[in-house]
């Protein structure tokens, strides 16, 4: 009776004690070891993908946690590691990769690349759009706001080509330009147009405050300074030769010549210091006979 209950006894011990091992789903130390049966990874979470990531994607299988399968960690599939889903990494959404939310690719918000704002592309922050930095829109680099119909005519191969008012016994033409501080004005004067046995040359140009006859004839005029001063230079048009000049602090010029020299076209230069900037006119006068200009009181 008692062999019985020994017998008993010994079959009731688990057959795990009688081998010294732990029971089943423990360790040594009594911790659990959930899953790792299950998935049979050996990476200890339950997904089966050996990524370690625990993120149940096993369709991944790309260890950084989320099920987009892109690797870079947030969940919006675009690979640039932000929730934004543009691709460019900025956080802002927008796709342009410059960080800010304008959208136009520099900050400004107005569209053109450049970061002045103005919308006119052309990077000097006046909003003219000519890219010289003076905001007068007509191109070239002096800030003169009151330019002429004749700009650009800043060099001689840009003169402006002028028409004779009037032919007969003497060709004439007037015009009205504006002279801009550190700019000069060219002018093409059509001579060869005209079919005369005798050329003389008579050109005046005044400057706005003077007059033709001036102070000693009781009539406007202006005191020597450098704003007052304005050069004329006469050249052959298709030589450049020099063919009369003249330079004058009061703002009034009145040059004179004559012979076949003045038989081809023209070019006339006109420029001052850079304190020179007024309106002024112009008066050419080819004529196919000798006389005097002088002035009448």
């Amino acid at each position: 009776m008692n062999d019985m209950r020994r017998l008993a006894a010994l079959l009731a011990v688990p057959v795990a004690v009688l081998l010294g091992g732990c029971p089943a789903g423990t360790s040594d130390d009594g911790a659990s070891e959930t899953g790792t049966e299950a998935s049979g990874d050996g990476d200890g979470d339950p997904t089966g993908d050996g990524d370690g990531d625990g993120d149940g994607d096993p369709a991944t299988g790309d260890g950084d946690g989320d099920p987009s399968g892109d690797g870079d960690g947030d969940p919006s599939g675009d690979g640039d590691g932000d929730m934004t889903g543009d691709g460019d990494g900025d956080m802002t959404g927008d796709g342009d990769g410059d960080g800010d939310m304008t959208g136009d690719g520099d900050m400004t918000g107005d569209g053109d690349g450049d970061m002045t704002g103005d919308g006119d592309g052309d990077g000097d922050m006046t909003g003219d759009g000519d890219g010289d930095m003076t905001g007068d829109g007509d191109g070239d680099a002096n800030a003169c706001m009151g330019n002429d119909e004749w700009e650009p005519n800043d060099l001689a191969e840009t003169a402006s080509a002028l028409a004779w008012d009037g032919v007969n016994s003497d060709a004439s033409l007037h015009i009205e330009p504006f002279l801009c501080a550190n700019e000069d004005d060219w002018f093409l004067i059509p001579t060869s147009e005209l079919d005369y046995e005798f050329y003389g040359l008579h050109l005046d140009a005044i400057a706005m405050g003077s007059s033709w006859c001036g102070q000693g004839c009781m009539q406007p005029w202006l005191p020597a300074a450098p704003e007052n001063t304005i050069t004329i230079e006469v050249h052959d048009a298709e030589s450049l030769m020099l063919l009369n000049t003249q330079t004058s602090e009061q703002g009034r010029i009145n040059i004179g010549g004559d012979g076949e020299v003045y038989a081809n076209d023209l070019l006339v230069h006109v420029y001052g210091p850079p304190e020179a900037t007024f309106a002024y006119d112009l008066y050419v006068q080819i004529r196919s006979y000798d006389g005097e200009d002088e002035c009448e009181c």
